[in-house]
């Protein structure tokens, strides 16, 4: 009877260890496939280059997140190397589309008629301004919005091929003042809202 008893308590226990060792292969195969398995995205010095700022100020604003936003972040030869499960990488987006809202706000409340639109894969963005807009307002509106599109097509893997269309639109005419292409055009806001690009 005690064989028997002590019999089932080491298949029980064997079986707990095979269950738990099954469980343990489990996890590692949902790191290598779905949600939880690790991608990395690059910020190349392209990025860098037009913005006009250092891998390094990227690196620490994303390590000052937490984690949960990044399982790894560095620099490497001037460009940010950021690893990160699909749904961290999705978190890194939402922050971004959170100030782009935000910044979006802003500029819709310095004029009439004014307003933002950016397609959904954000590449492409219209301003609707008109020349009494404030130089300051569109100097800061306007790049941060292209800045945040920017880092969004390279959280989802756009590497050297990022690019976001700009169309500038005249609030009171509803004529294009403007068509560019960043990063291949220099885009210049000049005075009360009027742009030039440049190739």
């Amino acid at each position: 009877m005690k064989r028997t008893f002590f019999k089932i308590i080491s298949l029980g226990m064997a079986l707990c260890f095979l269950c738990s060792l099954l469980s343990a292969c489990k996890k590692d195969g949902e790191a290598d496939g779905g949600e939880g398995s690790l991608k990395t995205v690059v910020f190349p010095t392209s990025y860098y280059d037009y913005f006009g700022y250092e891998a390094s100020e990227d690196k620490d604003a994303i390590e000052e997140l937490g984690e949960e936003y990044y399982s790894k972040v560095s620099v490497k030869s001037g460009t940010l190397v950021i690893e990160g499960t699909e749904a961290q990488l999705r978190k890194l987006i939402g922050r971004n589309n959170y100030h782009i809202s935000e910044v979006t706000n802003q500029f819709m409340g310095a004029g009439d008629g004014y307003s933002v639109t950016e397609t959904t894969d954000y590449t492409s963005v219209e301003f609707v301004l008109d020349e009494n807009i404030a130089d300051d307002v569109v100097n800061s509106t306007v790049e941060s919005i292209l800045m945040y599109l920017a880092m969004n097509q390279l959280l989802q893997g756009a590497g050297e091929d990022w690019s976001v269309e700009v169309i500038f639109t005249n609030a009171q005419t509803g004529e294009n003042m403007l068509t560019a292409n960043i990063p291949a055009d220099d885009l210049n806001m000049g005075q009360g809202g009027t742009a030039s690009a440049e190739d």
